[in-house]
């Protein structure tokens, strides 16, 4: 699956493309705030556009719910990209909004707790299973 990764913790944004990649995933980009990710979905290249996205909640440039809100927004124009939001905060009314808009949404939708994956297993299968609708 081609995946694109936005997450300002650098130590885990490696973690995570790392851990993707060693079982079969390509990682297109990584990137660290909000405006990046926007900017990476404005238009990209055919070879660019993921099929999955993971976004942290709590990234600059305000570090409040830039990453979701983001998410919100690219869902909006490209709804067979599949989401993926990892936070270490319970959603408030962008999760909501995201959410909502699963089902008319092709691409699939999740919201994990980063300190609730137990296991590297669990996560993997979320990916799948999101990315897979």
């Amino acid at each position: 699956m081609r995946i694109g990764i936005a997450e300002d913790v650098a130590l885990l944004r490696e973690g995570i493309t790392s851990l993707l990649e060693q079982h079969g995933h390509t990682v297109l980009w990584s990137v660290s705030d909000a405006n990046e990710l926007r900017a990476r979905m404005h238009t990209p290249a055919d070879d660019q556009m993921p099929e999955l996205l993971i976004v942290d909640v709590r990234m600059p440039p305000d570090n409040t719910d830039d990453g979701l809100r983001a998410a919100v927004d690219i869902r909006k124009n490209h709804s067979a990209i599949a989401m993926m939001i990892l936070s270490q905060h319970l959603g408030n009314e962008y999760a909501k909004e995201l959410l909502a808009g699963a089902p008319e949404a092709s691409g699939g939708t999740g919201y994990l707790l980063k300190e609730r994956v137990g296991r590297v297993t669990d996560f993997l299968t979320a990916i799948d299973t999101v990315g897979n609708g």
